[in-house]
């Protein structure tokens, strides 16, 4: 695709079944990078159905300890720093955001939620799977970019706006995973 050789997987929603598919990758195929390219819900107000958000950073919003007066949020354990495939300008030069993507095994279709959620992270989308990836990438030495589509608003409509928005934005997610990969020439899997 785009003059590079590509594993293309598609993998269920949530962190076990994206942990699963990025091991394969990584144990099976020997992939030297992974880019994974997906859905998420806007947390941050600016962005629309269709932005395209970079991620700076990932984190699972829902890893903690629940108490009796209510959950604790804590950073989950990791085995290093990040390798992140470097999206250089060309996310820039597209207009597309840079931000932080939370991870959780639920769909955020609550506005307080999704208000909590940009009070206490900052974060730019919600999604159910790059942090999962990220850890896989981590411990296995692999770069690794998430890329993600706006497919709605983490509101109380997310449900319907996620439905009626799921094709053009699979559709869009084809054509920026082209943009990418003609532009990309991203370092090689540490070994």
């Amino acid at each position: 695709m785009e003059g590079k050789r590509v594993v293309l997987v598609r993998s269920p929603m949530g962190k076990v079944n994206n942990a699963i598919t990025a091991q394969l990758l990584a144990s099976r195929f020997h992939v030297d990078r992974i880019v994974s390219i997906g859905f998420a819900g806007a947390i941050d107000p600016s962005l629309e159905v269709g932005s395209v958000v970079v991620s700076e950073r990932t984190l699972q919003h829902d890893f903690g300890v629940t108490k009796p007066y209510g959950d604790v949020w804590e950073l989950p354990p990791t085995l290093g720093k990040p390798a992140e495939a470097e999206a250089g300008g060309w996310a820039s030069s597209r207009g597309y955001a840079y931000g932080t993507i939370l991870t959780g095994d639920r769909f955020v279709a609550a506005k307080e939620k999704r208000d909590w959620l940009r009070k206490k992270f900052s974060a730019s989308a919600v999604d159910m799977g790059a942090a999962a990836i990220q850890e896989v990438c981590i411990q296995n030495g692999i770069p690794c970019l998430f890329i993600r589509i706006i497919s709605d608003k983490a509101g109380s409509d997310a449900r319907d706006h996620f439905d009626r928005s799921a094709q053009s934005v699979n559709y869009k997610s084809v054509e920026v995973l082209k943009e990418f990969l003609g532009h990309s020439n991203l370092p090689r899997r540490s070994r």
